[in-house]
């Protein structure tokens, strides 16, 4: 199974800002329990939408698999729910790039749904070269999976 919490790309501007789209669907599995009668996206799976799209931003950005860098998520700041995403919704995510430094990277995450405001969150990043570890092995096939699926939308 893949964890993809992004449909497409709508727009990327590297070192700037990403807008993605989650379509949410009643026949996703999270859904049948989330809840019996009234189904709505998980607030965490909208802040791994929100990290997702940040993290492709990042990898467009800094070119990280030409570099062998790699990243991973450290801290969600601030996050707020202010709406609930139910099925039917096209959920549209928006990252913009805050803070880039040799180690770390920031963005500011927001998801709506038809204009309406429903999560946004603070989200950093650690930037990390790769020395032969495990688990930068992993976040680069994680990276480069997102790239693929990604791919040529927004070409």
């Amino acid at each position: 199974m893949r964890f993809l919490m992004i449909d497409r790309v709508r727009e990327l501007v590297p070192d700037q800002r990403i807008v993605a789209i989650k379509n949410v669907a009643m026949e996703s599995d999270y859904l049948e329990h989330h809840f019996p009668g009234f189904p709505i996206f998980p607030g965490v799976l909208a802040l791994e939408a929100m990290a997702q799209a940040s993290g492709h931003l990042l990898s467009r950005s800094i070119e990280i698999l030409e570099q062998r860098n790699s990243f991973a998520m450290m801290t969600a700041n601030s996050a707020k729910y202010m709406k609930f995403v139910r099925p039917g919704d096209q959920l549209f995510i928006e990252a913009t790039l805050v803070m880039r430094e040799q180690y770390h990277a920031k963005t500011r995450a927001t998801a709506s749904v038809n204009g309406e405001l429903c999560s946004r969150a603070e989200i950093t990043f650690a930037l990390k070269e790769d020395n032969g570890e495990p688990e930068v092995e992993g976040m680069l096939r994680h990276s480069a999976m997102l790239r693929r699926a990604l791919e040529g939308e927004y070409r």
